[in-house]
């Protein structure tokens, strides 16, 4: 695994996403767990992020849905501007998909949702996934040219790809392979 020591890895797709965020279009960012969606959401100065791992929040917002779209409207009156909203882990919760879709379609907000597939928020039903309106991007690990230059082919190949925090522990790498 790669250890991300300061959490910024320059990913190939950044160029990408930016271009399509400077076309004022929103993103779905899928990939597998720890391949560095959160870590990449970072080089974007949102205006407003909602992390669904954060309980409180979740429990919010499954609670009453309406409340995220109140919030954006909110915020885009103030700042008189279309503002850009990341919602992380949109997997946890998909019925908010559909209060991103009427924040478009209204042009109230731009958004970057990430998850890690389109099948674990398609689970328990229906969910709309927004055609047409999200250009869906697909993070996977990193590819050998984004990994760090003291990286060696040979570290690469036998320990993997995978970004990690030089915070967490070995054993909670392990435990989740």
């Amino acid at each position: 695994m790669v250890e991300n020591k300061n959490l910024e890895l320059d990913r190939i797709l950044k160029t990408k996403i930016q271009k399509i965020l400077d076309l004022g279009k929103s993103i779905l960012l899928l990939g597998p767990r720890q391949t560095g969606k959160t870590t990449l959401l970072g080089c974007w100065s949102a205006d407003k992020i909602f992390t669904l791992v954060n309980l409180k929040d979740r429990l919010r917002y499954e609670k009453d849905p309406s409340l995220l779209s109140a919030e954006i409207e909110y915020l885009a009156e103030q700042l008189d501007r279309k503002p850009l909203i990341i919602i992380d882990e949109i997997q946890k919760l998909p019925i908010l998909m559909d209060a991103a879709q009427d924040l478009i379609d209204r042009k109230i907000a731009q958004f970057i949702l990430t998850g890690s597939s389109a099948r674990k928020l398609k689970r328990g039903g229906e969910v709309n996934l927004l055609p047409g309106r999200l250009i869906s991007i697909r993070l996977d690990p990193l590819t050998y040219q984004e990994a760090p230059e003291n990286y060696s082919l040979e570290s690469f190949l036998l320990e993997g790809s995978l970004v990690t925090d030089p915070r967490t522990p070995p054993t909670a790498i392990h435990s989740h392979a």
